[in-house]
């Protein structure tokens, strides 16, 4: 990735009244109307006009999607933003394809209604933690036709790096994967459970989109480096938020108030019986490096030998 970007492993659009004002009468109302034309249609230009408008029509019209959310849930598989890095195990194939989805629906599998209940229903149960913590400013679609500055892709096939505990993955302020194979358990019993499992990785991937690290390494929440089933599936409304600590950070990282943390890659792993995974460090100390695209070898490249061409300035001073 280029130099700016750095990595890890999970727009307030402010939507104001939309109408269309059928203007008629005065030059005045004919000139403001066209002024508000001119705004786009989410522009609200005309509320705080002091003047009368007993000439006009207003018909209203539903709110018109974000022009750019925060994150797109990738559940339609039309593409997948940063797999070059974050998909280094086995092949991309739908999720819908994946044994943890297909088992639940027998030797025929899912129906086009099956998954369209599916994918819906895992959008609305993210769209619910982000509500539920207090988060509900945080611009979420499902559209692949709404641009979005991040994008959260559930894949079956394929995996990190052919680790079955490692949920997702996600770079730091950008994109981010969860691996749909690696949620098989017996804890998951239902399709339901599989939607509130998947949910929840998702919203933690977010957290890392948008520029966040962990908070805690353990607990209840959403937001924590390592996970279990339990925690996954439960129905204990405590499992389904941020911590406040985490729910404050995305705010500030949404409004710029806070940078984004730098370096690794990040995800939500589980605790498994050879040891703990947290934050993109194996037990062991080692870390997932980010590797450089070539254009960012080319400008570390020069970098070193600047830095080469002043210490040896320095020794012949």
């Amino acid at each position: 990735m280029v130099a700016a970007r750095s990595l890890a492993l999970c727009t307030l659009l402010l939507l104001g009244t939309h109408g269309q004002v059928q203007a008629s009468g005065s030059y005045l109302d004919l000139a403001l109307w066209n002024y508000w034309q001119g705004q786009g249609p989410g522009a609200t230009v005309l509320s705080n006009k002091p003047l009368s408008y007993s000439n006009a029509t207003v018909v209203s019209q539903p709110p018109a999607p974000p022009a750019r959310a925060d994150a797109y849930i990738n559940l339609n598989g039309n593409s997948y933003p940063d797999a070059w890095g974050l998909v280094n195990s086995g092949s991309i194939k739908s999720w819908t394809q994946s044994p943890a989805f297909a088992k639940f629906y027998g030797p025929g599998g899912p129906t086009q209604q099956d998954v369209q209940n599916f994918s819906q229903d895992v959008f609305q149960k993210v769209r619910g933690i982000f509500d539920q913590s207090g988060l509900g400013q945080v611009q979420l679609t499902n559209d692949p036709h709404v641009a979005a500055a991040h994008t959260i892709s559930v894949i079956g096939g394929a995996t990190f790096d052919g680790s079955h505990d490692i949920l997702g993955m996600t770079y730091n302020g950008g994109s981010g994967f969860s691996y749909l194979d690696n949620f098989q358990s017996g804890a998951i019993n239902s399709p339901d459970q599989l939607e509130t499992a998947l949910a929840r990785n998702i919203a933690h991937e977010l957290l890392h989109a948008f520029g966040g690290d962990h908070v805690h390494q353990t607990g209840p929440w959403i937001d924590v480096a390592t996970t279990t089933w339990d925690h996954l599936v439960t129905n204990d409304p405590a499992s389904n938020v941020f911590s406040p600590e985490a729910a404050s950070n995305i705010t500030a990282l949404l409004n710029g108030t806070k940078s984004i943390s730098a370096g690794l890659a990040s995800g939500e792993h589980l605790v498994d019986q050879d040891g703990i995974m947290i934050d993109g460090r194996h037990a062991d100390g080692q870390t997932i490096q980010p590797v450089p695209e070539p254009a960012t070898w080319l400008l570390l490249g020069l970098g070193s030998v600047l830095i080469a061409w002043k210490r040896a300035g320095r020794k012949a001073a």
